[in-house]
């Protein structure tokens, strides 16, 4: 029970209680290609991330380019391996117009990434070393990439 323990391996939950030692990274993944700061240009890009599970290894990961409106599956960069960062990319051809890119994944046991509305319903507004929520990036008209909150 030393400070590391209860100051960063414990989450505060959406109900008020408190979740201890919590060790083990939940199924996650996030677009690095492009990303916040970036700048794109219409036509041929490739997205491209990495996605990882404390559970197992990462069976598949999908990428929305509309919002979170549809997925398809991307491509992963094998071996993907138990607990290990595992890569993964699609080609993609942007037509200009401002969207939200977003990936998420799923691994072997069946443990898929929240989005963040499912994410803070069950584990609050608190988790900061373990937040695990899908990661969106919000594309203008001019190409440009940021950071949103979806």
């Amino acid at each position: 029970m030393t400070r590391w323990e209860t100051a960063r391996y414990t989450q505060l939950l959406a109900n008020g209680k408190a979740k201890q030692f919590q060790l083990r990274m939940e199924t996650n993944s996030v677009i690095t290609q492009p990303s916040g700061t970036m700048q794109i240009q219409p036509g041929y890009n490739r997205i491209s991330g990495l996605a990882w599970s404390g559970h197992g290894m990462i069976a598949r990961v999908e990428i929305s380019t509309d919002g979170a409106k549809s997925w398809k599956e991307a491509q992963l960069n094998l071996p993907a391996l138990p607990k290990a960062q595992t890569r993964f990319q699609m080609d993609w051809i942007w037509d200009g117009k401002p969207t939200k890119i977003v990936s998420r994944s799923i691994d072997d046991r069946g443990n898929v990434q929240p989005d963040r509305h499912s994410f803070i319903a069950a584990m609050g507004t608190n988790a900061l070393f373990h937040y695990n929520a899908q990661q969106t990036w919000s594309i203008d008209e001019a190409g440009r990439i940021q950071n949103v909150l979806s």
